[in-house]
């Protein structure tokens, strides 16, 4: 079996005390996926190169506005990663 690498972020703050990307990365890791977890409160740009840098085939963002997620569509698109692709969390 093939594991996919992918980055999960949060842009922002984000509800309560404890880091709310860890249940998606712990999901993730348990659905067979290599995560790099980076954690919140990144810039989309630094989401972006971090994905790129990483070598992924997918972010995912946690809690998100829709402009966050056209961001990183965007600038994932200016880094020549268009094969990357974006969901939220």
């Amino acid at each position: 079996m093939s594991r996919r690498r992918v980055v999960v972020a949060a842009t922002g703050p984000v509800r309560g005390d404890e880091d709310a990307t860890l249940p998606a990365s712990r999901r993730l890791l348990l659905e067979g996926d290599e995560v790099v977890h980076l954690g919140t409160g990144l810039g989309i740009d630094a989401v972006a190169r971090a994905a790129v840098a990483e070598d992924a085939v997918h972010v995912v963002l946690v809690e998100p506005t829709p402009e966050d997620l056209a961001s990183l569509r965007a600038a994932l698109d200016a880094l020549d990663a268009d094969d990357v692709s974006v969901a939220e969390d």
